[in-house]
């Protein structure tokens, strides 16, 4: 995997000199919709945006309607954007290539200016990350936007060789790759988490990264502890918590949900996981 820097994103960040991102929670249950880019579109705020300085930015997104709805051609002025199908459908027709529909758990990446228009079903949720927070979206097929340096795009739908035990830091958890450490030229790694075996008493014990990461459960729950917090934290399907960097945040996911089901960011790709011990205010 190349680590050169890219010339072309708009944040200025590098895998070597990555966004630092603040821990925060954005719990479903306080969720406010707002309206957005699309009329169609209500906008659920994940709180990546204020925890990165604006560099990055998470929402989650569902249309308003009875009926499915089709976007005009238009293209995104943005680092990348990539989205997870929650449920419902879209259908994505790029200039490039054969249109593709995606299902629930399928995932989209594309980069700068990438041409393309879409159809969404009257069901369809969807999360979505940007880079950088503010995204402009020119609409017309001659819309002037620059192109990032990997321009091309890439969708897909979960298939169950997708799925790799232990390829990751943790043996008892089945990993599914999204693609994103390539384009991204190591800036990002998006995979999906599940059960494969029974966790370990006490599960992931106390730790910290070199990566700051974010968590959003698609289905099932979790119960972490971090520092600073000094209690233990319920996360459950849909709320979105993130976790920052270093030694100073160090955390214990100590229970899973027999149907724990977890949407991970880690920034950058690649980093290490340094085993510590728990601090003041936390009883294993």
């Amino acid at each position: 995997m190349s680590t050169d820097t890219a010339r072309d994103w708009m944040g200025g960040w590098t895998a070597e000199n990555p966004v630092k991102i603040a821990t925060f929670s954005a719990p479903l249950a306080s969720a406010e919709w707002s309206r957005g880019t699309r009329e169609y579109l209500r906008y659920r705020d994940l709180k990546l945006g204020a925890a990165s300085g604006g560099l990055m930015a998470a929402q989650h997104l569902k249309v308003v309607g009875a009926e499915a709805v089709q976007s005009d051609w238009h293209r995104h002025d943005s680092d990348f954007q990539f989205f997870y199908v929650l449920r419902g459908e879209i259908t994505i027709e790029p200039e490039h290539g054969d249109e593709v529909t995606l299902t629930a758990h399928g995932v989209g990446y594309q980069p700068r200016g990438w041409l393309h228009r879409e159809r969404i079903s009257a069901d369809y949720e969807a999360v979505e990350i940007t880079s950088p927070a503010v995204v402009s979206t020119v609409t017309g097929i001659n819309g002037d936007v620059a192109h990032g340096d990997n321009n091309v795009a890439h969708y897909r739908n979960e298939a169950e060789s997708d799925w790799l035990v232990g390829a990751g830091p943790r043996s008892f958890l089945g990993y599914r790759d999204l693609d994103v450490d390539e384009p991204t030229k190591g800036r990002v790694h998006l995979h999906v988490l599940k059960l494969a075996e029974e966790p370990p008493a006490g599960g992931t014990g106390w730790h910290y990264h070199t990566m700051s990461q974010i968590f959003l459960p698609l289905e099932g729950s979790l119960e972490i502890g971090v520092e600073g917090d000094d209690q233990w934290i319920s996360v459950g399907a849909l709320d979105a918590f993130g976790v920052s960097s270093g030694p100073d945040a160090r955390h214990n996911v100590r229970t899973f949900s027999a149907d724990y089901l977890l949407l991970e960011m880690c920034v950058p790709a690649i980093y290490e996981t340094i085993v510590a011990p728990a601090p003041a205010g936390y009883e294993d």
